[in-house]
């Protein structure tokens, strides 16, 4: 007798501080499918031509883009943004604070971009996820169908030893202004996993939120991130009946 076990769900609890209830509200956590792009919606099918037995298919059937949305979330901006430069001085202004951008010093990335000014956009979530999960975070490349002036940096992270979801970006040489709109998609987030991704949104105080976050600073440089899973292991192995793993 064959036996099936269904997987167990990935589920990634997101969580929102109540002084931002307006983000929860009106910009939560969506599944990556949410964000198929416009055009690519509007696109024919496409068949098989059977006089010349050539296709015509459009991208609408390719599966890569189609798979590029499926079990995963995406990260989108909750509020109008303007930001201009000077060199590399930058300067913004959003519709719904309060909200927080900064860059980050220039020798942190020497020989990469120089000429690129740099801006951090200090996220309103934190993620939470189990243990032994990474995460691929990269721009979503497709719902951008006339470029702009700006990269997402890509990166891999977990949501166990570190919760925070702020984006890095670098800006075109030579751009003056940048105007991202309300619910422009700047992550989309894939486990790797094949697990069932599961995304549940969390309102919660603004002490729960910052007791979560006051962890984070600088967590995602090599020393800080050790040290505080270091930490996390030892309590965890205090926890256990046993003692196993512990002095």
């Amino acid at each position: 007798m064959l036996f099936f076990f269904k997987k167990k769900d990935l589920v990634v609890d997101c969580f929102c501080a109540e002084t931002m209830n307006f983000v929860f509200h009106y910009s939560p956590i969506k599944y990556a499918q949410d964000f198929y792009p416009e055009w690519w919606k509007k696109l024919p099918l496409g068949k098989i031509n059977f006089k010349t037995m050539q296709s015509e298919a459009t991208m609408k059937s390719c599966m890569g883009l189609i798979n590029e949305y499926k079990n995963a979330m995406m990260l989108s901006l909750w509020t109008d943004l303007i930001i201009t430069l000077d060199g590399v001085s930058v300067k913004y202004q959003a519709s719904t604070p309060p909200f927080e951008m900064g860059p980050h010093p220039l020798t942190q990335r020497t020989g990469f971009k120089v000429n690129y000014p740099h801006f951090k956009i200090n996220s309103p979530w934190l993620f939470k996820s189990e243990k032994n999960v990474m995460f691929q975070c990269s721009e979503p490349y497709y719902n951008y169908p006339d470029g702009k002036d700006f990269d997402i940096l890509p990166g891999t992270v977990d949501y166990y030893y570190q919760n925070a979801t702020n984006v890095n970006v670098l800006v075109r040489p030579k751009t003056k202004e940048i105007f991202i709109p309300f619910e422009t998609p700047l992550y989309i987030i894939k486990p790797i996993s094949e697990r069932n991704l599961v995304i549940k949104n969390h309102l919660i105080s603004n002490n729960e939120w910052n007791n979560i976050k006051k962890l984070q600073s600088d967590i995602t440089f090599v020393k800080k991130y050790f040290s505080i899973k270091k930490s996390m292991e030892n309590n965890e192995k205090k926890k256990c009946p046993f003692g196993f793993g512990s002095k």
